[in-house]
């Protein structure tokens, strides 16, 4: 009877303790499924969690520095035919392209009209038979116009036909490169053709007095044409005028001095005459690192700085620059090349910041 009772209890502490664990195994096993997902997902979320970052690297480039200025292009070893008078050209007997010998007729004045049209001028609109260009050295001017008498006096003089010649010709062989076809009076600051003897071209440009000092024989010189804004020529100072003259541009008078191009290029496609903008390089260039401006931020005390990607963190750090070019700024301290930088530095928001290369 007792061993029946102790054999019941028993049993039933067995059929218990089986319960027991079997919800602890449940519970267990549920615990380890959530945990091995945790496990499982956790380096995805904390993956996805941390910012893309894209880097790129300090390029080392030269700095050059470039003086600007005007210029024309002309025939290298051109003779340009002036007169002393203003003239109406009558008859042309030559046209840009042809060869010309010393002393050939190159056209016929017009003499009667030269007279009549100098006669019907006021003195004191005469001035603007004499200032036709815009850039006119004032040697030339003061030789017609130091005073208003003086100018009376000159109009008066070329109304007598004995002053005006009757023809123009070739003071040298060669090949006419212009011809004037002007309408009226040609003014004595306006050539009335030019005799190329080589055919090759030059580029002539004016130096402003504050850069003479800056200019230099051999100096690189790239020029971009009015014609032919897309394209730039390139070419090399060979010689500089001895002396400095005055020019008047507009209203100011400027003191300038010339100096010479030779091209390298454009022989076939510039012609004499056209106007050109000339690029002066001044000495040989530095070397420097620079970065794109969007890579610098500042901080709260204006201090520049960059952040750069080592070993998946973005470390900040402090730059100081310096040039300012179209392609990026200088970094004058700071940065080495090889450094990583962070190419996106606006979506890091703490030094230190966990990221991943995109």
């Amino acid at each position: 009877m007792e061993k029946n009772i102790f054999r019941n209890f028993f049993m039933k502490g067995d059929i218990f303790l089986n319960k027991v664990l079997k919800k602890k195994l449940i519970v267990l096993s549920i615990i380890f499924v959530i945990i091995t997902v945790i496990i499982y997902f956790i380096p995805a979320i904390i993956k996805n969690s941390i910012i893309l970052v894209n880097i790129t690297y300090p390029k080392l480039t030269k700095y050059r520095q470039f003086m600007n200025c005007d210029g024309e292009i002309k025939e290298e070893n051109c003779k340009e035919i002036y007169l002393d008078v203003p003239v109406i050209i009558g008859r042309l007997y030559v046209q840009d392209g042809d060869f010309v010998e010393t002393g050939q007729k190159l056209a016929d004045i017009d003499k009667s009209s030269t007279i009549n049209a100098l006669s019907k001028i006021n003195p004191s609109d005469a001035i603007s038979v004499f200032l036709s260009s815009e850039d006119i050295s004032l040697n030339k001017i003061s030789q017609f116009i130091d005073r208003k008498e003086f100018l009376e006096e000159n109009i008066s003089k070329y109304l007598r036909s004995d002053v005006i010649p009757s023809a123009i010709y070739a003071p040298c062989p060669g090949k006419i490169s212009f011809i004037t076809r002007e309408i009226g009076l040609v003014s004595p600051f306006s050539a009335i053709a030019s005799i190329s003897q080589n055919n090759k071209k030059i580029a002539f440009i004016t130096v402003n007095e504050e850069n003479i000092s800056k200019i230099e024989l051999g100096q690189i010189v790239y020029l971009t044409s009015i014609a032919f804004p897309k394209q730039q020529f390139s070419g090399e100072i060979y010689d500089i005028a001895p002396r400095a003259r005055k020019i008047i541009k507009g209203t100011n008078i400027q003191t300038v001095i010339d100096a010479y191009v030779k091209l390298d290029d454009g022989q076939d496609i510039l012609k004499n005459g056209y106007t050109v903008t000339a690029k002066v390089m001044l000495g040989e260039g530095r070397p420097m690192i620079i970065v794109p401006y969007e890579n610098i931020l500042q901080d709260n005390e204006n201090k520049e700085f960059v952040y750069l990607y080592k070993n998946g963190r973005a470390m900040k750090q402090a730059v100081v620059t310096g040039a300012e070019l179209t392609n990026g700024v200088e970094i004058v301290q700071g940065l080495s090349m090889g450094d990583m930088i962070i190419d996106n530095p606006e979506n890091i928001y703490s030094d230190r910041q966990f990221v991943r290369l995109s």
